[in-house]
């Protein structure tokens, strides 16, 4: 059994977005050019509002030129561009995302390109292959015998699964360095629809890129430690399934969410046993979390977990100050999006044990914990 000095940490976190942003009045008249007609302006606007999104970053906007992709609908073409011109906008954008996160991580763990052993990564909007992982091994100089695995079209949580892999291998080997790299172009797959749950996500996903060095621990290495990871399948309040709560699949006309308002309720119901669960395995208990990190789903899932958690009043303002704060100034970058906000609390020694949990489709949680 692997002792507590030697097991994995998250030695060092890079962040990356694309230059390009789009702005809360952007966001409405982008909604707005879709739907066709101005009549639906005022619901894009109180959308918009109540995102509380300052701006999401994209790899189709250009400061000055607006973006590229998007035109209003036509009788020939009503649904907006394909699927194949969508991703083909990807070609280029996640392997450069991936090695500017990848390159900041290295280099806050004082990691040398060479030691890694695995690389890990993650995607829920980019298809290609070959992928950004043999982008990275190109463009960051690693050994062409290094390990990789894909964690593909998971969703949201998926940076949660990824960083479990990396733990597994680290374990496993306590030589391994493993890099985690995710990647998210969301508004590369925004819907030409007047169907409320596409119509928040058009207006809350953006693009970015978080990637994190996991290694076992160095001789005075206070490096947050990976303790316990915890995954559930959620259920509504008579316990049947919730597959048609959350939804990701793929369209002729890019990749199509479904998104039930009873969401929110579900998580507040099943978050608090859950976590209960994840933390007894760790040997801890809901009361000796420092700091929370709670995927951002929109403000509605927050506010909702931190009352599911029966938070005191310090926690839910440092769990959704950090969830929301980044929801404010990224949006919703799908499974990169949690990894910003561990960078948060990274960054300013925030107090141990963190806890980072993320939902996706199923409806599905994942969590960890940090030590």
């Amino acid at each position: 059994m692997m002792t507590p000095s030697r097991m994995p940490r998250v030695a060092g976190v890079g962040l990356a977005v694309p230059p390009g942003a789009i702005s809360s009045t952007d966001s409405v008249d982008l909604a707005s050019m879709i739907a066709g007609t101005t009549a639906d302006r005022d619901a894009a606007t109180r959308l918009a509002t109540g995102t509380g999104i300052r701006s999401r970053s994209s790899v189709l906007w250009t400061a000055g030129s607006g973006q590229r992709l998007y035109e209003p609908p036509r009788a020939e073409q009503p649904h907006g561009p394909g699927t194949a011109r969508r991703l083909k906008e990807a070609t280029g954008h996640a392997a450069a995302l991936a090695t500017e996160a990848s390159r900041r991580a290295l280099a806050s763990a004082g990691a040398r390109a060479e030691s890694i052993t695995h690389v890990v990564t993650a995607s829920c909007t980019v298809l290609e292959a070959p992928g950004f992982d043999q982008a990275l091994m190109e463009s960051l100089g690693l050994d062409r015998r290094v390990r990789r695995t894909n964690v593909g079209f998971m969703g949201c949580h998926a940076a949660i699964n990824a960083m479990a892999t990396a733990d597994a291998f680290a374990r496993a080997d306590p030589g391994a360095v493993a890099l985690v790299c995710c990647v998210e172009l969301c508004s590369l797959h925004m819907h030409y629809s007047s169907r409320p749950d596409q119509l928040i996500a058009n207006a809350l996903f953006a693009d970015g890129a978080a990637a994190c060095v996991v290694r076992a621990a160095g001789i005075g290495d206070d490096a947050p430690t990976l303790c316990a990871f915890g995954s559930r399948l959620f259920g509504d309040a008579q316990g049947k399934p919730t597959r048609d709560a959350m939804a990701w699949s793929i369209g002729d006309h890019g990749f199509e969410m479904t998104l039930s308002a009873r969401v929110p309720r579900v998580l507040e119901a099943a978050c608090g046993p859950w976590i209960d669960e994840v933390l007894a395995g760790a040997g801890l208990e809901r009361g000796a979390v420092g700091s929370w990190a709670i995927h951002p789903g929109g403000p509605r899932v927050v506010e909702a977990v931190a009352r599911g958690l029966a938070l005191s009043p310090e926690a839910t303002a440092q769990a959704q100050g950090d969830a929301l704060g980044v929801l404010s100034e990224h949006g919703n970058m799908s499974s990169a999006t949690v990894l910003f906000i561990l960078e948060r609390l990274r960054a300013r020694r925030a107090p141990r044990p963190w806890v980072a949990m993320a939902f996706g489709p199923g409806l599905a949680g994942e969590a960890m914990v940090l030590t």
